[in-house]
């Protein structure tokens, strides 16, 4: 075989497969992309749970971290007390109230609606 021959096999082969460059190109994209989405998520979300700790009142009612659930009885220095029941009080971290517990209203529970 001549070394010409070969060479010219190996470069018409080389176009036939992705450029290199082309995929680093597509992955930094695409993680790019994700970040920006995941981080807005995210931002929303600190939002919406600031909102939510920023309007508690004493004698709302609050589902805990784990699905507890009770009244706000007061806040001391950043930490909040829910009373779960009459003998018993809880000292949770703002992060730890998923969200205030909203009962059916009694225009629904007349009529049977959920």
């Amino acid at each position: 075989m001549e070394p010409t021959t070969v060479a010219a096999g190996a470069a018409a082969a080389a176009p036939a497969g992705m450029n290199m460059n082309a995929i680093i190109v597509a992955l930094i994209v695409f993680m790019l992309v994700s970040f920006f989405f995941s981080s807005k998520a995210t931002k929303k979300r600190a939002a919406e749970q600031k909102k939510i700790i920023d309007g508690l009142q004493k004698g709302e009612k609050v589902v805990l971290t784990g699905g507890i659930v009770g009244v706000v009885a007061g806040f001391n220095d950043g930490i909040i007390e829910v009373k779960v029941s009459e003998t018993t009080k809880l000292s949770v971290l703002p992060s730890g109230i998923i969200t205030v517990y909203k009962a059916a209203s009694a225009d629904n529970k007349a009529t049977g609606a959920k």
